[in-house]
């Protein structure tokens, strides 16, 4: 499932990237723009203000009660299909093997 959002006490936590909610697992795509572009950032925001921000947002989105685990992966883990398994096994994501075949 795609952007899913999620609310505690405090309210609004956020829209993550992706929810597997039969497993209780967020994965969230981490861009470095976010970081180092200041016109991504809120006026005023540094980049080590978005950090402590995306911080304290992970931290609650663990506390929530249907979320297991969070995992993160960049661009490097979408262009190498071995790292991004990794990053799912560490998030407790069944990995399934498939073969396929060709029909014509």
């Amino acid at each position: 499932m795609l952007q899913q959002e999620f609310r505690d006490g405090a309210g609004l936590i956020g829209r993550v990237d992706f929810w597997f909610p039969e497993h209780g697992v967020v994965l969230e795509f981490d861009g470095r723009s976010k970081y180092v572009d200041p016109a991504l950032r809120a006026a005023g925001r540094s980049s080590a203000d978005v950090v402590v921000a995306e911080k304290r947002r992970e931290d609650r989105l663990r506390r929530h009660p249907d979320v297991r685990a969070v995992g993160r992966f960049g661009a490097r883990e979408t262009n190498d299909a071995e790292s991004l398994r990794a990053v799912l096994r560490a998030t407790g994501l069944p990995m399934v093997s498939r073969s396929y075949h060709h029909v014509r």
